[in-house]
């Protein structure tokens, strides 16, 4: 992978949530879905905290690790196709 990447996303982390859970990703026991890579301003988890996704950052379905930054730039959230350092 590249220091440098243009397929991030950017918005609030609840898009990021509510997109996983559109899809049927998995969930813990809980009920919040599960994915890892995703950098937020002080690593809040507030639904409105400001998130970031980068090309490492996935989600998961049935155990199975899945890009997320992918699925979050084929929604219309937040801003699509950021470059992420």
């Amino acid at each position: 992978m590249s220091d440098f990447n243009c397929t991030g996303w950017c918005g609030p982390l609840g898009n990021v949530k509510h997109a996983v859970r559109t899809v049927g990703g998995d969930r813990n026991e809980d009920g919040e879905v599960l994915y890892s890579g995703v950098c937020t301003f002080l690593g809040l988890q507030d639904d409105r905290a400001d998130a970031v996704v980068g090309a490492d950052a996935m989600y998961y379905v049935d155990g199975e690790p899945v890009p997320l930054a992918p699925l979050m730039n084929s929604t219309s959230y937040g801003i699509r196709n950021v470059a992420v350092f």
